[in-house]
């Protein structure tokens, strides 16, 4: 009775170890043969158990202690494998030795990386179960096939946080704007004129183009940082991609002129002419500087200083569209101390003067900021807040400083910026569609006519109204077409053997042409300007039915003719 009692327990727990695998070491080893799309068919890794020496000697798995390792170099035979070497193949003798050091600290638990094998498998040998019977082997601790690369950890989509993307009023309405010819400024120059630029950084790839950078002496970098001119760089040409921040004029050919020196010390002027000099009709010019006012005043637009100014005139009258910040001061620039118009008293630059508007949120949108300067000769505003773009790294620092991003770019800078990208995307649309190029003052007339009004009941004082691109272009864009063609028809077949021949009447648009689409079985087959269509080698006792579609310059489609079935013999 006792032998049976412990028989019917034996054959108990043999049942329960088919039903509920025991979990151990072994039992737990398919965890870590991961063979999915994402790993090799072609290699796998085989690590060995710490507490074993394994080299290789003939092709061979060889222990130290002298353990029958027969059973994985039968599996992995000659007739399976290619090649077999060490998975960290450099500093083999240092990994010994550093691990003996941390053994004597840690004891076993110090992996033993020289346990590590990369095998190259033949092909077609069936990696899966190869790696299944591998893990049952006492003396493998790890088996799994190699993971194929990953891609780098890319920086987040940030572009649905760009507030001045969004249609009017909240926005600066470069939204809906992406199929209006030239609007992406590929027509135009756009210069920079300051510094703290970082040309490496990943979402603004114009900077790291041939010859980007037009020196104005021998440059150096007042401030030691690369932030400032990344951010205005990033809101005029980021890169339209999958990650970071979209530029307003992202197909504009981007330039950089220093401001300062080393040779020369801050010299605008002399800057301003150097670019104008690489500069025709219709570019942009962007001079991201402000300067100290008279005594016990705050910061004034640049061409306070007289050099200045005559630079920034000689450049709009070459045709040159100058955009220049209001600056920081929160100055009234009708104030008598700054003449009877500004600056003291002189005629129209032909700038384009951009004050601060706020932009966080609220019923307040578009209110000057209050540190922004303010008056008759400021023409139109930007957001001098909540900006997003790239450098910085208050929306992303991830310790590479070639993918800072900023939700936080601000002041007449910032507000400057998108004008320059508003005033590219204008001029190079204009010269494209009118094949002109549009004067600094029309194209700054044209911004302030068609702009969102400035919300005055806060920080009163005038910056003008924000632009809107998509009211700018609608006044010169011709309107898109969006009538479609109408459906061809009377669609005849003709059969002769494995030969159809496919004639129909042509459809009408207010364009003037159309292509056709030609349907077999409602799937295309082919596209033509004819108005008929030869079908060869057709099958044998097969039914095909036919039907045309027209499509015109535009890409508007027609609905389908009358459908024709025709069968072969």
């Amino acid at each position: 009775m006792k032998k049976l009692t412990m028989l019917f327990f034996a054959l108990l727990l043999m049942i329960s170890l088919l039903v509920f695998p025991v979990s151990s070491t072994r039992a737990n080893n398919a965890k870590k043969t991961n063979v999915s799309s994402k790993h090799s068919s072609r290699f796998i890794h085989v690590k060995f158990d710490s507490s074993k020496e394994v080299e290789l000697g003939n092709n061979a798995f060889v222990s130290s202690d002298k353990s029958d390792l027969s059973s994985i170099n039968n599996l992995l035979n000659t007739q399976k494998t290619e090649k077999k070497k060490k998975l960290i193949s450099r500093g083999t003798d240092n990994i010994k030795k550093d691990r003996e050091n941390l053994v004597k600290k840690h004891g076993n638990k110090v992996p033993n990386l020289n346990n590590y094998y990369r095998v190259e498998l033949k092909p077609g040998v069936d990696y899966k179960s190869l790696i299944n019977q591998i893990s049952t082997l006492d003396y493998v601790s790890e088996v799994y096939a190699e993971p194929l690369p990953a891609p780098a950890p890319a920086s987040p989509d940030y572009t649905s946080l760009q507030t001045h993307l969004k249609a009017s009023p909240t926005g600066m309405g470069v939204s809906g704007t992406e199929n209006y010819l030239g609007a992406k400024g590929s027509n135009v120059k756009v210069v920079d004129l300051e510094y703290s630029w970082n040309t490496s950084h990943e979402d603004i790839s114009d900077a790291r183009q041939v010859d980007t950078m037009i020196a104005s002496g021998d440059f150096v970098d007042p401030w030691n940082n690369t932030d400032h001119g990344t951010a205005v760089a990033g809101i005029i040409s980021g890169d339209r991609n999958t990650i970071g921040i979209n530029g307003i004029a992202s197909d504009a050919r981007l330039h950089t002129v220093n401001t300062y020196s080393s040779n020369f010390g801050w010299d605008i002027a002399s800057s301003v002419y150097t670019a104008a000099s690489s500069m025709s009709a219709g570019d942009v010019m962007l001079i991201e500087q402000q300067t100290y006012g008279p005594e016990g005043r705050g910061y004034l637009p640049v061409e306070w200083i007289p050099a200045v100014y005559d630079a920034i005139k000689f450049a709009t009258l070459k045709g040159i569209i100058v955009i220049e910040p209001a600056a920081n001061g929160g100055e009234n620039l009708n104030d008598a101390v700054f003449g009877t118009s500004f600056p003291m008293g002189k005629e129209d630059s032909g700038a384009i003067i951009v004050g601060a508007g706020s932009a966080c949120g609220g019923t307040g949108n578009h209110a000057r900021m209050y540190f922004s300067n303010y008056g008759t000769r400021v023409n139109v505003q930007g957001y001098g807040e909540c900006v997003v773009s790239a450098g910085y790294g208050s929306l992303q620092n991830n310790g590479s400083p070639n993918s800072l991003y900023t939700n936080n770019f601000n002041g007449t800078s910032s507000a400057s910026a998108l004008v320059a990208g508003i005033a590219a995307s204008v001029s190079s649309s204009y010269e494209v569609q009118k094949g002109l190029n549009i004067s600094p003052i029309n194209l700054r007339n044209l911004l302030k006519q068609t702009g969102t009004p400035q919300y005055t009941a806060t920080n009163p004082g005038n910056i003008g109204p924000l632009p809107n691109l998509k009211a700018a272009l609608d006044t010169f864009t011709v309107p898109k077409d969006t009538t479609a063609p109408t459906a061809p028809s009377q669609l005849t077949v003709g059969l002769n053997k494995y030969t159809s021949t496919l004639n129909w009447k042509p459809s009408t648009d207010n364009s003037g042409s159309a292509k056709y689409k030609v349907y077999r079985n409602n799937k295309l087959i082919f596209t033509t300007s004819n108005l008929s269509y030869i079908n060869i080698n057709l099958s044998r006792w097969t039914s095909y039915t036919y039907k045309i579609q027209a499509v015109d310059a535009t890409g508007n489609v027609s609905g389908y003719s009358n459908s024709v079935t025709i069968r072969t013999r």
